[in-house]
């Protein structure tokens, strides 16, 4: 089973210059971060108030001024306290080119299975928070032949990371297998949603005892597999339900019993489906 974006369909700027600036305040409708993963890099800084992150298992609280490097494949939730925080997705596919310069191996190298990034990028480290900030600029003023300013940012970026010991080698560990199995469950879901799913089903499907992929998934997420199931499939209900009917909708996004689907989506919203409706086709 390969990879794919889970949870975020849009794709990140074009094909050709993959790479999305994000400015993120209460107003947003992903303020909170859902639990997701891409393929693509991440960098994440705090302007004000407290953002907690989590990659993979590990817990990041986060002021103003503080900035994350997220690699890709790794699994991510964020919980803001009166934050507002930026955020620039970009694939390195656009930097790793055969550009003969001696530089190619390196940039094969951060892709590599065995390379480690240190995720929190130290305060005192001027250089790389500098060149975060032009990078951020850049991509949100968008001027004329930004892409040319970026694309020479991100090599300097890449540069500094090497040299301050943020890029190491290093070995695959338990923990990385966790999040691969995981990953592969989460996408599992993206892709049977609309069906009925139980546990029994999803232990036949990974080849794990029910037992195992219960606490896996709990460990890495902090929800129960359920949990997620019915959070997923009430986040498609929203992209659908401006469109289509409330029960279409509940059908379509695997859920049998109307009333049990009101009661989910309420639990989740804050709100029954039908006054959400109202709400998205006044905007």
């Amino acid at each position: 089973m390969q990879y794919s974006d889970l949870i975020e369909k849009k794709h990140h700027g074009t094909p050709y210059f993959p790479v999305e600036y994000y400015y993120i305040d209460k107003a947003h409708p992903r303020y909170i971060m859902s639990l997701h993963w891409h393929k693509e890099f991440e960098i994440v800084k705090v302007i004000r108030g407290k953002l907690t992150v989590y990659l993979n298992q590990t817990p990041y609280e986060m002021e103003a001024g503080d900035c994350l490097f997220i690699e890709g494949g790794c699994l991510q939730r964020g919980y803001p306290d009166h934050c507002v925080y930026e955020c620039l997705v970009f694939d390195t596919v656009m930097l790793d080119g055969k550009i003969g310069n001696g530089a190619e191996g390196r940039f094969f190298e951060w892709k590599g299975k065995d390379i480690k990034y240190k995720n929190f990028i130290d305060p005192k480290n001027t250089q790389i928070l500098s060149t975060v900030d032009e990078l951020l600029r850049s991509t949100k003023e968008a001027k004329p032949f930004y892409e040319l300013e970026t694309i020479g940012l991100f090599y300097q970026l890449f540069y500094h990371l090497y040299v301050s010991g943020h890029i190491v080698k290093g070995q695959n560990s338990a923990s990385e297998k966790g999040v691969h199995t995981v990953i592969t469950l989460l996408e599992w879901i993206e892709l049977h949603y609309s069906e009925r799913i139980t546990l029994a089903k999803i232990s036949h499907v990974m080849g794990f005892s029910e037992k195992y992929i219960c606490r896996i998934f709990k460990e890495y997420t902090a929800k129960t597999v359920i949990d997620y199931v019915n959070e997923s499939r009430i986040e498609k209900a929203c992209a659908r339900i401006g469109v289509n009917s409330i029960t279409q909708t509940a059908f379509d996004c695997g859920f049998n019993d109307l009333s049990y689907f009101c009661k989910i989506f309420k639990k989740y919203k804050g709100m029954s489906p039908s006054e959400y409706k109202k709400q998205i086709l006044r905007k």
